[in-house]
């Protein structure tokens, strides 16, 4: 084997392994990011949907709810204005 078929196979390969450093890696931080995040807000909407079985009158679940945002630190949707303001 010549040296120039090494050195290209040595640079295909040190290329691959910078392209999944540099592009992959970032790629793979920002989803785990973002998985934790909707998993939370995935907790908290679940505690609300629960605890809207819980009450008879609409004013003890907003109560409820309100105060289940407060906890988990969620802005408020202008659509849930009435619920988590």
């Amino acid at each position: 084997m010549n040296h120039n078929g090494f050195l290209l196979i040595d640079s295909i390969l040190a290329l691959s392994i910078f392209t999944v450093i540099v592009l992959t890696l970032p790629g793979l931080i920002f989803i785990l990011q973002n998985n934790e995040a909707s998993l939370e807000r995935l907790n908290t909407l679940r505690e609300i949907y629960i605890a809207s079985g819980r009450y008879d009158s609409p004013e003890d679940f907003t109560a409820a709810a309100k105060l289940i945002y407060k906890e988990a630190g969620i802005a408020c949707e202008d659509r849930l204005k009435k619920i988590c303001s």
